[in-house]
């Protein structure tokens, strides 16, 4: 049973809150998450009912107990459109909605696209019916006076998580860009399942148009970034799906598996295609800075990497401050001041003469660095590193 795995104060909050007169059932990937792998994570999503029959029109009104309750008690809540409200216990963060009906709106592909119809006498399956997956509309109901549950699956989620499948409830899903990117990440989260056949040959149904970029992060993040890029490629490709020209860079590369930042990201679009990474920089609202840095560095990398020992050789051959002047230096400054993308840029890295390693092993001494004028002192770690390492 999952009531036995919450812990005891959490159970006594719930347990007042069952004893004003709710219904609590455990709704999304609680259950899911605890039948598939028999873990309770933190975030515990609850639909909320009466426990007796409440007119439609006098459920809002009812509901306020819960808020009063939550005051009463001190605790720190979010009102949310829908009748949703949040607020953390300890480590967990608990939501309570109502059921409902959503309706939805013609020719609105955005992520609001629907009305709501809020109901606490709805069944499960009415309620359910709004959800996703089938493997998400699965629910646990509690009984904390009698310190037992029972398992709500009206659409055989259980069978589908058993089987391995990603399945939609209804039509319904189409009508939302979200759950094509939810659809992708399932994939990629849970890797032993497959789509469902019937939902794959569907996917052209969606509408796209309204895609949104903050889901659109959200969700790669949440996942695997190179892995999520592929697959939407794959599938835009597959069911000829149109996509807004923002988008477009994601279905241009196959992307490596070991990004997982917005900058390693744009560091590997970069080393494909240096126009592209100017799309990444938007699509992500980076800084200008970034992107200028990146070019900066990887100019200054591939300049050091043509440099001839003899190149190096040459600066000491100067008077001190001289060579202290020679641009090869600041080239190398560039690249210490830089370092970051080193790691970032996920490319072959080329073996250069001098580089992060030799000078980093250089200590200087301070009546050394007195005896410069202060705009050179900043070159001689570099020019120390080529006479260790070359003049010998």
């Amino acid at each position: 049973m999952i009531i036995e795995k919450l812990p005891t104060d959490l159970k006594i909050i719930l347990g007042e809150i069952e004893s004003l007169g709710f219904t609590l059932t455990l709704v999304g990937g609680t259950p899911r998450d605890f039948i598939f792998r028999d873990v309770l994570g933190h975030d515990l999503d609850f639909e909320l009912r009466a426990n007796t029959f409440i007119e439609k029109k006098s459920w809002p009104t009812y509901y306020q107990k819960l808020l009063s309750f939550l005051k009463n008690k001190n605790i720190s809540f979010t009102e949310l459109p829908y009748l949703i409200t949040r607020f953390d216990l300890g480590n967990f963060k608990c939501e309570f909605s109502s059921p409902r009906l959503e309706i939805n709106k013609e020719d609105d592909f955005s992520h609001h696209h629907f009305e709501a119809d809020l109901d606490s006498n709805l069944d499960y399956y009415s309620s359910f019916k709004r959800r996703d997956f089938t493997i998400n509309a699965i629910g646990i109901e509690l009984n904390l006076k009698e310190d037992r549950d029972k398992i709500i699956d009206p659409f055989e989620g259980i069978r589908d998580l058993e089987h391995g499948l990603l399945k939609n409830i209804s039509s319904d899903f189409f009508f939302d860009a979200v759950r094509f990117l939810r659809l992708i990440r399932f994939q990629i989260k849970f890797d032993r399942f497959v789509i469902d056949e019937k939902l794959y040959s569907r996917l052209g149904e969606f509408n796209l148009s309204k895609l949104s970029k903050h889901h659109f992060i959200e969700e790669i993040f949440k996942s695997n970034p190179g892995m999520f890029f592929n697959l939407f490629s794959k599938i835009v490709k597959d069911q000829k799906l149109e996509i807004p020209s923002e988008f477009s860079v994601w279905t241009k590369f196959t992307y490596p598996e070991n990004l997982h930042s917005k900058e390693e990201i744009l560091g590997f679009v970069f080393f494909q295609n240096v126009k592209y990474a100017q799309d990444v920089s938007r699509f992500f609202s980076l800084p200008e800075k970034k992107l200028r840095d990146l070019i900066s560095f990887y100019k200054s990398y591939e300049v050091i990497h043509e440099c001839t020992k003899d190149d190096f050789l040459k600066i000491l051959t100067e008077v001190k401050e001289e060579g202290l002047k020679d641009p090869l230096l600041k080239e190398l400054k560039n690249l210490e001041d830089k370092k970051e993308w080193l790691e970032l840029l996920h490319f072959p890295k080329k073996e250069l003469i001098i580089s992060w390693e030799d000078w980093e092993k250089i200590k200087l001494d301070t009546n050394e660095l007195n005896l410069l004028d202060a705009p050179l002192r900043s070159f001689l770690i570099y020019y120390k590193a080529i006479e260790v390492k070359l003049k010998k």
